[in-house]
């Protein structure tokens, strides 16, 4: 069976030499954050900076990390992104699950891994796994973790002070236990639909084209959605893209075939 580590490249670790704590990170005030630019500047700002770079491209990280971070444990990869149209580091399994959750959501412009580090109060560092961009323009910070880690004591006050100062600075913050994400199975059932060989892909066209040939609740064999789609002149890998983000119902552990059987379901 397939692994997820191979359809999400894994970058190589090496180790980086220390680098001496900057003095303006050291002086940030609860409230401040280190932005991808590598500027001390207020929170909201911060979440703003890394959203408002040039377009993304392939091979193109944003995030306040380092990739080659060198501790033991770590194992960076990469998952390509059609919604950034560009490859968003992860440091693991759970983080590039999430990805995929974040790829299915039509409410999501744009999101990034790890785009700033903030100032607690009590002077700790905090740095949330992802910051999502939404069409309203509504910025949201993420944190993924495992539920026993996000039942500790000072998880819990740590991830408390970090909701709080984003609320304060007019963005969400939310908490993602492992168990609320796709396990591997699922996962790389979710990633055979979405491989980066289908980009581009628009998704309001592949609505638009569904809405002509099938309707909420019917029902159509693969072969007779295809051959719809083709006097459409829409591209028929918006089938699979059309099961990835859940508007056709199908089993994703069998192939399709010409009389698989597809049901509209959103």
């Amino acid at each position: 069976m397939a692994t997820v580590v191979s359809l999400l490249p894994r970058l190589k670790r090496r180790s980086s030499p220390a680098h001496a704590p900057r003095e303006d990170v050291q002086a940030m005030t609860p409230g401040q954050a280190l932005s991808v630019t590598g500027e001390v500047c207020s929170l909201y700002r911060a979440a703003t900076d890394v959203f408002a770079l040039a377009r993304d491209r392939s091979a193109t990280f944003h995030g306040v990390r380092r990739l080659t971070s060198g501790q033991r444990g770590k194992r960076i990869s990469i998952f390509p992104s059609a919604i950034n149209d560009g490859n968003i580091p992860c440091e693991g399994f759970p983080e590039k699950a999430h990805c995929l959750v974040l790829e299915r959501l039509d409410t999501i412009a744009k999101y990034r891994s790890q785009p700033l580090s903030m100032r607690l109060p009590g002077g700790q560092l905090y740095t949330p796994d992802k910051a999502t961009l939404g069409h309203d323009g509504a910025i949201h910070l993420y944190e993924v973790k495992s539920r026993a880690i996000l039942a500790s004591p000072s998880v819990r006050a740590k991830l408390t002070a970090a909701k709080d100062l984003a609320n304060l600075h007019g963005m969400g913050f939310h908490e993602v236990a492992h168990d609320e994400l796709p396990d591997e199975l699922e996962a790389v059932r979710l990633a055979r639909y979405y491989h980066s060989k289908f980009f581009p892909w628009d998704r309001h066209a592949l609505i638009q084209a569904l809405d002509r040939v099938l309707a909420v609740g019917q029902t159509a064999r693969f072969e007779e959605l295809c051959t719809s789609l083709r006097h459409r002149a829409a591209p028929v890998r918006d089938i699979r893209h059309a099961i990835f983000l859940g508007h056709l119902l199908w089993d994703m552990t069998r192939e399709l075939r010409p009389h698989s059987e597809l049901l509209r379901v959103r």
